[in-house]
């Protein structure tokens, strides 16, 4: 693409940093660009006419076997005095150090060596679908397809940053394009754990692409974003999984108003129960089977006339009620408020982040007083995902592959007009997206040859002495 003789575009990213963090800040120029031709010349998802039938979970899991293997067996060392430089830390350093330093011919052999894992991940995001063969979480919170996916999506952030500093923008485009398309599969896993993942890994491409914007040539990639699914990683498939965490670990939880248990049947079901959960919350003093058994014992005695009282006046026959083990009415009492409670708190997470954000934490208690009174409710609630801190996870990638397609579209709008927009409404041909965190359009104001592009800290996220998280400086030459 031409260079153009326009002003350049200098973007200060100030997200959730205290204010001490913003004058430490490094500006990051960008230069007005136009579209390419075709406007979707690029694209950060693949085409669905290029995807072939097979399931990308496959080729995931093979790729993560083999990066093993190479990096046991065949992996060279330029210098075999010091093999460091294939550690994940000095790789995780290549991520992050300035373009300019850039170790290029160590990257350029180690992408070669990884390129048979490299490979499979590529063909897996070019599959019609990703299947990882769970419909609950797995239990014990062993991931290890996940967690093998972290150094191949830091080999394709060096792929892609390697392409950025030679100037190839297709291939940047490409590499960025494979870890995107990584990141979403990885919200189809059942697991939240592994939709963090995915998004650790968006925000780490998104990094790539706000270089590449900077990248003289690159032309506006405003249409390309404008094409990408939204959400990045979709967070649905993660939380219902959180959502059932508790029957996936106690199945018999959804069998308790089935009839009456036998004593047998309630003892080895308070075993199970007390093992598992007494272990998550108790202190070292309650370790033992008998202060544990004691432990829920009590707690079942003493919410049994208050349970069996409830239970009736829910429709239960009182005979069926009294010829249940007491263990079995208090925990069948607990379920009903907790799913209760639960779907009050799951139900905002159906609505978008700014209409929904404060009330997400429904579930939790206001006063000692209130947690006191069912601890066996406390002891299930330990099996709660943190919804809010999960969003807000979520919703900052959001935010941040927000602003980069508003900075595309001031960018385009420039390459036209010769000047910044005086608003973001004046972008008709590239209109500008709202703040997903707000469901308002971010802050823009412009003020000689400045312009800056601001938002507030995300609401319901951690509240830090500052608001403005972007910025924008034209600067003439």
């Amino acid at each position: 693409m031409t260079a153009f003789s326009l002003p350049t575009l200098i973007l200060l990213t100030f997200v959730s940093y205290p204010i001490e963090a913003v004058n430490d800040s490094v500006p990051i120029s960008i230069r007005a660009a136009r579209d390419p031709d075709p406007a979707l010349r690029y694209r950060l998802e693949p085409e669905f006419r290029s995807l072939r039938p097979g399931n990308a979970a496959v080729h995931y899991g093979r790729a993560v076997l083999i990066l093993s293997t190479i990096r046991h067996r065949d992996l060279p060392a330029p210098n075999p005095a010091n093999s460091d430089w294939k550690s994940d830390a000095t790789i995780q350093t290549w991520t992050t150090a300035p373009l300019n330093s850039l170790p290029r011919e160590k990257i350029k052999k180690l992408l070669a060596a990884a390129r048979p894992a490299l490979r499979e991940i590529e063909e897996g995001v070019n599959r019609v679908s990703c299947e990882w063969g769970f419909t609950q979480q797995p239990l014990g919170g062993f991931l290890p397809e996940v967690q093998g996916l972290r150094p191949l999506v830091r080999l394709l952030v060096l792929q892609a940053r390697l392409a950025i500093a030679e100037g190839r923008t297709a291939d940047a485009v490409s590499s960025i394009r494979t870890g995107m398309t990584l990141s979403r599969h990885l919200g189809e896993y059942p697991s939240a754990i592994a939709g963090l993942v995915g998004v650790s890994a968006s925000n780490m491409m998104l990094k790539c692409l706000e270089e590449l914007i900077q990248a003289p040539g690159t032309p506006s990639l405003y249409w390309a974003l404008a094409a990408v699914e939204r959400p990045l990683v979709d967070w649905r498939r993660g939380m219902e999984a959180e959502r059932s965490l508790l029957e996936d670990t106690f199945p018999d939880i959804a069998r308790l108003d089935d009839g009456p248990w036998t004593l047998e049947h309630a003892r080895q079901f308070a075993a199970d129960l007390e093992s598992k959960l007494f272990h998550m919350g108790s202190r070292p003093r309650f370790e033992s089977s008998a202060w544990r058994e004691i432990g829920l014992a009590a707690i079942c005695a003493k919410l049994y006339p208050r349970a069996r009282k409830s239970l009736i006046a829910q429709g239960m026959p009182e005979a069926t009620v009294d010829a249940m083990p007491i263990t079995q009415v208090a925990t069948l009492y607990t379920y009903r408020e907790y799913d209760r409670l639960r779907d009050d708190s799951f139900k905002w997470l159906n609505l978008p982040y700014w209409q929904s954000y404060n009330q997400l934490d429904r579930v939790g208690y206001q006063n000692v007083a209130a947690k006191l009174e069912n601890p066996m409710l406390s002891l299930f609630q330990m099996l709660m995902p943190a919804l809010k801190s999960l969003r807000v996870a979520y919703v900052r990638v959001e935010r941040q592959f927000a602003v980069l397609q508003c900075i595309e579209a001031i960018r385009l709008h420039a390459s036209h007009t010769g000047a910044l927009p005086e608003s973001l409404e004046a972008m008709t041909q590239s209109p500008a997206p709202i703040d997903p965190a707000t469901g308002k359009p971010f802050n823009y104001t412009v003020e000689g040859a400045r312009a800056e592009l601001t938002a507030p800290n995300i609401p319901g996220g951690p509240h830090l002495p500052m608001f403005a998280v972007h910025q924008v400086i034209l600067l003439v030459h």
